[in-house]
């Protein structure tokens, strides 16, 4: 067996470590680089896509450490007027065959934590650089590792609030719709999630939101902003280094569900390292072509969904509420049909 090394600290690096042992790969290291070089996880809503991999290696209930939400919501900003709402819960586990989990960072780590402790354990050893310790292992797996400069998405920032007050509706992921902003509000079992998404000329004002959204914009305000960045790295393979997660690809804020791909990355890289044993080179080659792929589609159909959600000409944003309202209320199975693509990908099934 071939001899890893896994070098962060996000959901992925633990899943990634989960994937690897589950194909029989036990001479496994696990390094940290400093703490300005790694990222903060957001707390994630997480789809049937990233929950069947958690399942399927976790021996814990996921609902001991996430919240299922029932409803997907569309709202706007100002009156709250609903205008679209999509079954989740059941309905939606019946459909993709797994559940759609709002979990906190916080939760989900130790979730992955834990079960890398119930399967032996694994020291988390500290180091400056990547470099060093490439020549001592025969493939280098890196999740938030390898900083690269992003494609900004659209001059856009972000902010995040967390509330540990009860929101006025905690069973729905909801969308809020303003004038060339939005918010997106899910629920854990620790806190209401707030995230707020506008360009840097447009400052959130309180008053042109509606009245339940104030504490989360004010607890936000006073957060330093982000600036949202997305893009796929043209290369998920260099040598025997591999990039996995947001090292390969940033999450789009136009696509809320689209946090957690690394963990398809972990799990189709162990496989191909599996697979390809003899040939690791060419598995390496071929988790690069599948992923891409993958995280392509998923870049340019958020993007398609931010300059719709960003739309600050009236007429148009009266068009995509429109449009929302159309798909949603009159042709449900064709909203739902559209967004199959994401939520139905089972690369379990794909990449035994």
């Amino acid at each position: 067996m071939h001899k890893l090394a896994v070098v962060g600290t996000d959901p992925t690096a633990w899943m990634t470590i989960l994937a690897c042992r589950a194909g029989g790969f036990s001479d496994l290291d696990h390094f940290a680089l400093p703490a300005n070089l790694t990222t903060t996880t957001q707390a994630v809503s997480a789809p049937a896509c990233a929950t069947r991999l958690l399942q399927a290696l976790c021996k814990q209930p996921l609902e001991d450490y996430g919240y299922q939400p029932d409803r997907e919501q569309v709202r706007l900003g100002r009156s709250a007027f609903l205008l679209s709402e999509l079954p989740l819960g059941q309905f939606y586990q019946q459909r993709y065959g797994a559940a759609l989990i709002n979990f906190s960072s916080a939760a989900l780590i130790k979730l992955l934590q834990e079960e890398v402790r119930g399967s032996g354990g694994i020291p988390l050893q500290d180091i400056d650089s990547i470099v060093p310790i490439e020549s001592q292992y025969t493939v280098t797996l890196t999740t938030d590792a390898s900083p690269v400069n992003w494609i900004e998405a659209l001059d856009v920032i972000e902010y995040e609030a967390d509330l540990a007050e009860a929101p006025s509706n905690p069973h729905a992921n909801v969308t809020w719709l303003g004038k060339g902003q939005y918010i997106y509000q899910w629920s854990s079992r620790e806190a209401c999630h707030f995230r707020l998404i506008t360009s840097p000329q447009r400052p959130f004002d309180p008053t042109e939101w509606h009245a339940s959204l104030a504490p989360a914009i004010e607890t936000a305000m006073i957060q330093p902003a982000k600036v949202a960045t997305s893009g796929v790295r043209r290369h998920f393979v260099e040598g025997r280094r591999v990039y996995l997660g947001r090292d390969a690809h940033r999450p789009n804020p136009g696509l809320l569900y689209g946090d957690l791909l690394g963990l398809e990355d972990a799990w189709v890289v162990s496989r191909m390292l599996e697979n390809y044993e003899e040939a690791i080179d060419e598995g390496l080659a071929s988790f690069q072509r599948f992923r891409q792929v993958r995280a392509r589609r998923v870049e340019r159909e958020a993007q398609k969904a931010l300059r719709s959600l960003l739309e600050e000409a009236p007429s148009r944003r009266a068009g995509y509420a429109l449009s929302v309202i159309l798909g949603s209320r009159f042709l449900p199975e064709i909203a739902m049909q559209s967004r199959d693509w994401f939520h139905q990908h089972d690369c379990i099934r794909g990449f035994r």
